[in-house]
């Protein structure tokens, strides 16, 4: 008699395991001391544009509610720190002007509303995207490792990943990188058991930060289970959604984005010309500051994947790859996403678990009925004693010539 241990009830109960692992990570990530970067300002700001009535109000509204939030410190280095940081404190026409770098992150501010309506100070409800992000991250990396193995190794899975350093970083950082590599890895996640899913996280993670449309739409477009329609319809919504929060949202332009955010930052936000040569300096650079501590294990990790989960891989690869060649920069926060999407997919390549234990008994619960053999047997061998006694004809006692009873009833009555 074989009876439920709590080992066997939490394997059977990948909801409860789920919610427990969910309720721990968020514990953890709420007692971290978060990372206050000057892009803080400019998130508040396009949060708040909608209640500002100019960009002197904006202006104002945006510094004062980071004030109250962030240490003072902090904020003198905001105020007082950089020449570019210095000039947009004193004008607010220079500071509104730059909101068009930041302001192509729709659902990033959308979500900062949203955590503002739920009770969060403007500068604070930057810092719980943030948080919440990580417990996203831990459940889509929870919910690709259950469909091939039991919920309590999916959760250690999950809790281990997302307690590697990068992601550690990022759950305390004031930017939408850690939230859009969370959405981007709840649509890879979802993507096996519900295209409709996929593709609204995939979404949602562009919305966050637009240049993801790019792997996001090689992902769908090699993507195995999708037909060459599903394909192109989801790459061009992808696209389109990108299109569509940039053309929009009063960018600078590409050029420009890039001379001041790897050549010289100037509060009129004003680039050198554009030559090749200063291109691919900037690429040099760029391309020497990568953090080969773990740039280097995500693509060994890449390297072991084998089928569909290879092709998928090549294709994120390459549209972010791509998103390089736009947007020259390795910083890590930028890299979580190609981190999450490879883990979530070094998961959906884990063999699933074949053999069934056998079902535990509750104590007290009468034991199972035996299970009678089946009526096929397998025909005895030529010349043994069972095949004998097979082919030998009744007795007239109703038993045989081999002296074993027969199966059928004597037709002679009993004397």
């Amino acid at each position: 008699m074989r009876y439920l241990r709590p080992h066997d009830l939490l394997n059977r109960s990948p909801w409860l395991v789920g919610l427990a692992l969910v309720a721990v990570i968020a514990a953890r990530g709420a007692g971290r001391v978060p990372f206050w970067s000057w892009d803080v300002l400019p998130y508040v700001a396009i949060s708040l544009e909608g209640r500002a009535a100019s960009p002197g109000d904006l202006h104002a509204r945006t510094y004062s509610a980071v004030r109250a939030d962030v240490p003072q410190r902090t904020y003198k280095d905001f105020t007082e720190g950089a020449a570019f940081r210095r000039d947009v404190a004193r004008d607010a026409d220079a500071f509104t002007g730059t909101l068009g770098m930041y302001r192509q992150r729709v659902g990033y501010a959308l979500a900062i509303r949203a955590a503002g309506l739920a009770g969060a100070a403007p500068a604070e409800a930057v810092v719980w995207v943030s948080r919440v992000a990580w417990v996203l991250l831990a459940t889509a990396l929870y919910a690709a490792a259950a469909r091939r193995t039991g919920p309590l190794r999916a959760a250690a899975i999950a809790a281990l990943v997302v307690h590697a350093p990068p992601f550690v970083a990022g759950s305390t950082q004031t930017t939408p990188d850690l939230a859009a590599a969370a959405l981007f890895a709840a649509g890879l996640s979802a993507w096996p058991a519900a295209r409709a899913g996929g593709v609204a996280g995939l979404l949602m993670a562009v919305l966050f930060r637009p240049e993801l449309a790019l792997p996001a739409a090689g992902f769908v477009a090699c993507a195995a289970s999708a037909t060459p329609r599903v394909a192109a319809g989801a790459a061009a919504v992808l696209l389109g959604a990108c299109a569509a929060a940039t053309l929009g949202s009063g960018h600078p332009g590409w050029w420009r984005l890039v001379w001041i955010s790897f050549v010289d930052l100037r509060s009129d936000l004003q680039a050198g010309p554009f030559t090749w040569t200063a291109y691919w300096q900037i690429v040099a650079r760029s391309a020497t500051t990568i953090d080969a501590s773990w740039a280097l294990p995500s693509a060994a990790l890449a390297l072991t994947l084998r089928g569909a989960q290879a092709r998928a891989a090549a294709a994120l690869l390459l549209g972010f790859v791509a998103r390089f060649a736009l947007f020259p920069a390795l910083w890590d926060r930028l890299l979580l996403p190609v981190y999450a999407s490879l883990a979530v997919l070094a998961l959906g390549a884990v063999r699933e678990e074949r053999t069934e234990a056998p079902k535990p008994q509750i104590a007290g619960s009468p034991p199972a009925p035996p299970q009678h053999p089946t009526q096929t047997a397998e025909p005895a061998a030529p010349g043994s004693r069972a095949d004998r006694r097979e082919h030998c004809p009744p007795d007239v006692d109703g038993g045989t010539a081999a002296g074993t009873p027969s199966a059928r009833p004597s037709p002679l009555p009993a004397p």
